[in-house]
């Protein structure tokens, strides 16, 4: 792959990671008041994740993007990892703890600062979940 062709792949897969993410997040951070159209939301963008998950996972990055890619691939996983506590959570209501939005939280913060310093790396402004929300149970 060559760094034009990365840019360009990074590009595509996080403006729509981080666009998918984001409708989930805002659904989420109404947990109170989901609805059982929300639910089968978060289903479809947890599914849609992962596939965009799959996709960073066969990324051949060119050798100096390596550093760049090991950011990147956090991020996702992060974001991942919250969208499927969210998806757990909204699918079995009375399971959710408020360890369970802390741990989404904190998934959602280690992403953000990834996203951002691997945009730093690239000189891009792909899009990030800098200035989300946290969630609460109450």
């Amino acid at each position: 792959m060559s760094p034009d062709e990365y840019l360009t792949t990074v590009g595509t897969i996080q403006n729509g990671f981080v666009q998918t993410f984001l409708d989930s997040h805002m659904r989420f951070s109404r947990y109170d008041t989901l609805t059982a159209g929300d639910v089968e939301v978060l289903e479809a963008d947890y599914l849609t994740l992962g596939a965009y998950s799959d996709q960073v996972e066969n990324l051949n990055p060119p050798e100096e993007y390596a550093d760049q890619y090991e950011l990147f691939s956090l991020a996702i996983s992060e974001l991942y990892a919250a969208s499927e506590i969210a998806h757990r959570v909204t699918d079995d209501p009375p399971s959710a703890t408020q360890a369970d939005f802390k741990e989404y939280d904190v998934h959602v913060e280690t992403a953000t600062a990834s996203l951002r310093q691997s945009n730093q790396i690239l000189g891009q402004s792909y899009a990030t979940t800098e200035g989300v929300s946290r969630v609460s149970l109450i």
